[in-house]
């Protein structure tokens, strides 16, 4: 049984014309323990994009390239060509099919490419310079990005989605029956599309933004109280939310953005 994924370098110095440009890469191929079966992939990064595809294989390959500009040419090498020594730190750890990736993105720009099995349920999170992409996959999706945008492209099962400064979009072919989500942003949109035949209660709220749809829906509207107690300060807070039911109401799924627009699409 592998546990560990194996490391493969691809640190490249690539010249083209009289222009020299240093490219890093780093690649692992991570076999499972139990190929054919769904797994999971967390990967908790700080600077730089997470673009995950589902594919038929039955490996996860990871990607990284370093990003920005090469370092400036040393004057005392002025005939010699940099060799790229240990640009990019890049480990992955695989138990019971599920894989965990690490990086050294504190100081470094570092973005993600990963193919995953069509079956993988996935664990990401970013902080700066970046996005995250989901492509073709089906399972749970636990994202957060906090300074950028989340997109979901045709995929299936459930999600929470959570970014502070940037648009969440998604696109669901089949959702999990009876499962809730959460989609939550506070400057940006959410756009979001779902089979025709969803069934589902939106929990929805926009502080400066509006909500557009072509589901039919049965509104309600609700003011939930909350009851804050500092220091011996009685404290009563009411937040209204607008609630609609389609084909007859389901799950419970949260829509918020303070600064942003809510679509809630019919997926064509």
């Amino acid at each position: 049984m592998n546990k560990i994924g194996v490391l493969m370098l691809a640190a490249l110095a690539v010249v083209s014309g009289t222009r020299a440009q240093d490219v890093s890469t780093e690649q692992i191929i991570v076999r499972l323990s139990q190929p054919g079966q769904p797994g999971k992939l967390a990967i908790k990064h700080e600077k730089g994009s997470i673009s995950v595809l589902g594919y038929e294989g039955q490996e996860v390959v990871v990607t990284a390239r370093l990003r920005g500009q090469p370092p400036a040419a040393d004057a005392s090498a002025p005939k010699l060509k940099r060799i790229p020594v240990g640009e990019i730190d890049l480990a992955a750890e695989e138990f019971n099919n599920t894989v965990t990736v690490t990086t050294n993105s504190q100081d470094k720009t570092l973005d993600l490419d990963v193919r995953v099995p069509r079956d993988f349920s996935l664990k990401l999170s970013t902080v700066h310079n970046g996005r995250v992409e989901v492509r073709n996959v089906n399972g749970e999706f636990d994202i957060s990005n906090t300074n950028g945008e989340i997109l979901l492209d045709r995929v299936s099962g459930s999600a929470l989605l959570n970014t502070f400064d940037g648009h969440i979009t998604a696109r669901f072919l089949e959702v999990t029956p009876d499962v809730p989500m959460a989609f939550s942003t506070v400057y940006g949109k959410i756009d979001v599309s779902l089979p025709p035949d969803v069934r589902l209660v939106a929990k929805m709220k926009t502080t400066n933004g509006r909500v557009y749809s072509d589901f039919d829906m049965r509104l309600e509207r609700r003011k939930i109280r909350r009851d804050a107690r500092p220091t011996g300060v009685n404290r009563l807070e009411l937040e209204e939310w607008t609630y609609a039911r389609i084909n007859g109401g389901g799950p419970e799924i949260l829509f918020t953005s303070f600064d942003g627009n809510i679509y809630l699409r019919k997926i064509r």
